[in-house]
C-alpha cells in the first residue's frame, strides 16, 4: 500500500473525495456540538476549492467546484465581497469551470458572470479572463447551441474582447 503511495497511484479524484469527506465530518461535528466551531472557515474552503478545481477527471470538475463554492457564498458573503478575494475565489472558479466539460457547468459560469458583471467593471483585466473562461466552458460542450452562446458571450463583451476570446468562439465551432 505504501509502494502505491510514493508511486502516485493516489489520483486527484481521491484527494477531492478526501477534502468533501473531510468538510462532511466538520459538518457533522458542529452540528452535534463535540468540537466547538467546527465550522470550516473560509482558508479550507478555498483549499477545498483549489483541491477540486484541480480534479483531473473533467467530468467533476464543474459539479465539484460549485459545491464548494456554494457553500463560500453561504458562509463567507462578506469575506468574499472583498476584491482581493473575490478575485481570488472566482478566478480559481472560473478557471474549473473553464475546462469543464458539461452544459450545466457552462450555464452556471454564464448566469455569475452576467449577475456579477456590475461588481467587476471596475476591473476590466478581471472582467475580460471571466469572459474568455465563460466562452471556453461553453466551447468544450461541444454542439452548435454551445457554440452559439460562447459567440454571445463575445458579442455582448465585444468592448473588452482580445484575441484570446475570439479564439475560444472559433474553437467552439470547431468542437462541434
Amino acid at each position: 500500500h505504501h509502494k502505491e503511495c510514493i508511486k502516485g497511484v493516489h489520483s486527484g479524484d481521491d484527494i477531492c473525495a478526501k477534502a468533501e469527506a473531510l468538510l462532511t465530518r466538520m459538518d457533522h461535528l458542529n452540528e452535534s456540538n463535540q468540537i466547538s466551531e467546527a465550522k470550516p472557515d473560509y482558508q479550507t474552503l478555498f483549499w477545498c476549492l483549489r483541491i477540486c478545481a484541480d480534479a483531473p477527471n473533467i467530468d467533476h470538475r464543474g459539479p465539484r467546484t460549485w459545491k464548494i463554492f456554494d457553500r463560500m457564498q453561504k458562509s463567507e458573503p462578506t469575506i468574499l465581497g472583498l476584491s482581493k478575494s473575490f478575485v481570488k475565489v472566482h478566478s480559481v472558479l472560473f478557471k474549473a469551470l473553464s475546462q469543464a466539460n458539461d452544459s450545466e457547468s457552462a450555464e452556471r459560469a454564464d448566469n455569475l458572470l452576467f449577475d456579477m458583471e456590475k461588481d467587476i467593471k471596475w476591473n476590466k483585466e478581471v472582467h475580460l479572463i471571466f469572459c474568455i473562461a465563460v466562452a471556453s466552458a461553453w466551447a468544450n460542450v461541444g454542439t452548435i447551441d454551445a457554440a452559439e452562446r460562447a459567440e454571445a458571450v463575445l458579442h455582448h463583451n465585444k468592448a473588452i474582447a482580445n484575441i484570446g476570446m475570439y479564439n475560444s468562439v472559433v474553437a467552439a465551432y470547431v468542437n462541434c
